[in-house]
This record gives structure tokens, C-alpha cells and sequence, in this order.
């Protein structure tokens, strides 16, 4: 599979793995009036648009954000920029955790800055304070092992 970031125009039948970041569907303009997927897809090098020309109605319904899928495209030059035109197109998972390695993580060890988290919950020197910030991070660790933490990912 290639990465985003590799990819250039004139890339033809070119196959990714990527998250749905944003999708929007519209309708062509002329006599047919198909409907279309514009969407940005993203890995962890990097993102792209891409345009899925005569969308079925059921890959609007399931080719939603937040959804991996694997694509055979190829990639244009359009208005200076990348664009992927999808030729084919699979649902390949809706799973949060298959999700996150489509994110850019974090430039260390999850496990080294969980260490890190702790030793400052240490530090706190009010009882009630110490066991409320303990409990809920014991409670959260996994999550907060794999999550990514950006603004853009959250809001």
C-alpha cells in the first residue's frame, strides 16, 4: 500500500489505506445529474481529496467520517493540488483503535509519557485532590494510551 505523501500526479491505479476526514456528497450538474463523494482522505504522512464520481446510494450511506477504507485511485493535478479520482473503493473498518493508526501520533512512547503523567499526579498534595486525578487517569489509561490528543482530531 502507498502513503499519502508519496503520492504525485500521474500516480495511476494507485492503492492506500486511509481515514474518511470530512465527506460531502453532491449531485452533477447536466442531464443525468449523478450523485458524487467528495472527501479528504487521510493516513499519517499526510492527507488528500478525493472524488467519488456516480456514488451508489449505499456507499453515501456507509462511506461515512471516521471510516477506514481502501482505494485504488489515480492522482490528478487539480487547481495546483492532488487530487485523487477513486476508481474502486472498501469499506475496511469502523474500528476506533484501526482508526487511530491513520493519525499522526505523538513524537514519543505512549508508555513513557503515561510514566510522565504519573509522576505529576505524585506530585499533587492534596489528599482528595491526589485520589480524584489518580482515579479518574486508572480509569482512563487505556484510552488515553492510544488516543491521539488534537484539537482538530476532537473538535
Amino acid at each position: 500500500m502507498n502513503k499519502i505523501a508519496s503520492l504525485k500526479p500521474g500516480d495511476d491505479g494507485v492503492l492506500i489505506e486511509a481515514l474518511i476526514n470530512h465527506v460531502v456528497s453532491g449531485k452533477t450538474n447536466g442531464a443525468h445529474r449523478s450523485t458524487y463523494l467528495s472527501m479528504t482522505l487521510q493516513d499519517d504522512t499526510g492527507s488528500i481529496d478525493a472524488k467519488l464520481w456516480n456514488a451508489s446510494e449505499e456507499q453515501v450511506q456507509t462511506l461515512v467520517k471516521g471510516s477506514v477504507v481502501q482505494i485504488k485511485g489515480d492522482v490528478i493535478k487539480y487547481n495546483e493540488d492532488r487530487q485523487m479520482k477513486i476508481v474502486k473503493i472498501y469499506l475496511a473498518s469502523q474500528d476506533d483503535k484501526e482508526r487511530i493508526k491513520f493519525l499522526k501520533q505523538a513524537p514519543l512512547d505512549s508508555q513513557f509519557m503515561i510514566n510522565e503523567i504519573k509522576k505529576f499526579i505524585d506530585q499533587i498534595d492534596n489528599l482528595k485532590l491526589h485520589q480524584l486525578v489518580k482515579t479518574l487517569f486508572e480509569e482512563n489509561i487505556e484510552k488515553l494510551s492510544y488516543y491521539p490528543a488534537a484539537s482538530k482530531n476532537h473538535h
